[in-house]
């Protein structure tokens, strides 16, 4: 059953893979768009942190403000500043890692159903936990409901291989 249905994936070729591997790394898509504008919003709050740390010593400097509390709100905001910096890398990293995911999950996808086939049932029971969310009976067919995003390469694979069909008995290639 499972089997059957990764046939479907042979109508992943390469050149599509290469082309979605390519949007991957060079798209500018709602995603990039919004970790931007958090990334800007970070970088505004970690100038405005550091300048409220400015404006402390120099309060401290001339004496306006007691050592004790000069030290207690310098070591908050040096512990803000600390936290912005980690929400600014943690923000870089996911971004690179999802961007880097997607390609990796295409590359396995060329030969997915061969990797398949080679497994022992443990190694095809984890396989399926990774890729199929549930599987239901629709009458006397059972039907395997896939998790994101491999339901969407699984529907356009299908999509796909029946374009394919189509074009073969409409025009005999």
């Amino acid at each position: 059953m499972f089997y059957d249905e990764l046939g479907t994936f042979d109508y992943l070729n390469p050149k599509i893979i290469d082309r979605i591997k390519q949007e991957l790394i060079s798209s500018s898509s709602e995603n990039d768009i919004e970790i931007r504008k958090e990334r800007k919003y970070l970088e505004s709050q970690l100038t405005q942190t550091k300048n409220k740390l400015s404006i402390l010593y120099d309060d401290r400097l001339a004496e306006h403000i007691s050592l004790p509390l000069y030290l207690e709100k310098q070591k908050e905001l040096d512990e803000n500043i600390l936290d912005i910096q980690n929400q600014i890398k943690k923000l870089e990293t996911s971004n690179r890692k999802y961007k880097e995911q997607g390609i990796t999950v295409l590359e396995l996808l060329k030969d997915f159903k061969n990797i398949y086939a080679r497994q022992d049932w443990e190694g095809k029971s984890k396989i399926l936990s990774v890729v199929v969310e549930k599987v239901y009976l629709k009458g006397d067919k059972t039907v395997l409901a896939f998790r994101p995003p491999f339901d969407i390469i699984f529907t356009m694979s299908q999509l796909m291989r029946k374009e394919t069909v189509v074009r073969k008995q409409m025009w005999g290639e």
